[in-house]
């Protein structure tokens, strides 16, 4: 099947689901680029779907499980960027019994710490939230630890993140995307 092009916020998405992801972001008054530019990675070229300079990362949009040659792709441009490469996967929502979505990392800087190989390429990966900035911006893993996205600077909680649906700011901007609406030219509210 093909998918449904989907204009919102100035930009033409290639399928609804890049542009409910742009909701998400939105949601977080997170700042993105769509396709912003196209790459050559050693004669395969790739045009990411977004970039988020607040988390200095690349995010790559999927609906179903990725290729391996989606998988290479994402691997040439964290190494030659030297930025995270963020692959989601799947639609943006989180209930009790678990998220539809799933995050692939890669990230260039777990290559250069030892013991960090286990998390190249990893799944499972999701998005949290500081426990006492809700705009602290995380990915967490349950069996790999977690790592701030957009850090704020504060006092005194470097207490593990909140994740799933203790995550509200988190499971607000994954309702929002979920709930998104663009048919007849409506749009999404936040």
């Amino acid at each position: 099947m093909k998918a449904i092009e989907t204009r919102y916020k100035g930009y033409r998405f290639r399928s609804r689901l890049e542009a409910r992801w742009a909701v998400f972001l939105d949601a977080l008054n997170t700042k993105y680029t769509y396709e912003r530019e196209g790459y050559d990675l050693s004669g395969q070229w790739y045009l990411p779907d977004f970039y988020v300079p607040d988390w200095n990362c690349w995010i790559e949009i999927k609906g179903q499980e990725p290729s391996a040659e989606e998988i290479a792709k994402c691997e040439a441009l964290a190494r030659a960027s030297g930025k995270i490469v963020l692959m989601v996967i799947g639609d943006p929502w989180a209930a009790d019994q678990g998220n539809d979505y799933d995050v692939r990392l890669f990230n260039v800087s777990d290559l250069a710490n030892a013991g960090a190989e286990d998390r190249w390429g990893s799944k499972g990966w999701e998005f949290g939230q500081g426990r006492r900035c809700e705009e602290e911006i995380w990915l967490v893993n349950d069996e790999l630890g977690a790592f701030t996205l957009k850090g704020i600077p504060h006092k005194g909680d470097d207490r593990y993140p909140l994740s799933g649906t203790w995550a509200k700011h988190i499971v607000n901007a994954l309702s929002a995307a979920r709930e998104a609406r663009f048919e007849h030219g409506e749009t999404p509210k936040l």
